[in-house]
């Protein structure tokens, strides 16, 4: 996997570390998503897909913006406060020392944390749309790709929504067994593009030379999604 070549380089740096960080978690997700489309489960290798749409444009936006470095890191401390508040009292958590201090310190700055990320709450301050954007990705992968894989993670009603007439003014709400079948490929293609977009940013910003790698394997990622295309337009109208 290519992507073993950003978590297996000599850089170093607080801000490539910082990236290769979140690619690590990229690739660990990929790895899951491969996991399920093996098994032909459609609907949960759609629903992780979404993780790894966010993951590999929160790497890209990172990688471009060392800026926000600190951010990325407040973030992650907004959480864990988060966290830390939420214990009960009677929890046996809540006797550890550690746990006892993070929420003294939850009392102090989680408010101010969660106002500092209004009013998007994303560490990068961008919307989704604005995110996938800046993160270069096309726009029909958030349009049409990512609102799939996002309505399915959320457990919206579009996961089992069919609709009986060209124009939905009819549906029914059922197992969509036929629809789901399909969505294991879509999850496997898009999957494996999602980590060449990483890997050639990254590789890019940090001088990694790795495009004619990139290059071959793009080739044969590209054929697929071809094909996969192809197959789709040759479906009947119905």
């Amino acid at each position: 996997m290519l992507a073993d070549k950003i978590l297996t380089s000599s850089q170093t740096g607080v801000h490539f570390e910082a990236v290769r960080a979140q690619c690590a978690v990229a690739a660990k997700v990929y790895t899951g998503v491969l996991q399920l489309v093996s098994l032909l489960n459609g609907v949960s290798a759609q629903a992780l897909l979404r993780t790894l749409f966010e993951t590999i444009v929160g790497a890209v936006i990172l990688a471009k913006h060392p800026e926000k470095l600190d951010d990325f890191g407040k973030h992650g401390k907004l959480t864990l406060l988060r966290m830390a508040q939420s214990i009960d009292e009677s929890s046996a958590f809540a006797k550890k020392q550690m746990t006892e201090t993070l929420k003294n310190v939850a009392k102090a700055e989680r408010d101010d944390l969660a106002d500092y990320f209004k009013p998007t709450y994303n560490w990068h301050m961008l919307r989704s749309k604005a995110a996938f954007d800046e993160a270069e990705l096309t726009k029909n992968f958030h349009e049409s790709f990512y609102a799939r894989a996002s309505a399915i993670a959320h457990g919206e009603p579009f996961t089992v929504f069919q609709h009986k007439d060209p124009e939905a003014k009819t549906w029914k709400i059922e197992p969509r067994c036929e629809e789901w079948s399909k969505w294991p490929m879509i999850a496997y293609v898009m999957s494996m593009l999602l980590m060449l977009h990483m890997v050639g940013h990254v590789s890019k910003v940090f001088g990694l030379g790795l495009e004619d790698e990139l290059a071959v394997v793009g080739a044969e990622v590209g054929a697929l999604a071809g094909k996969q295309m192809q197959s789709a337009k040759d479906l009947p109208d119905v």
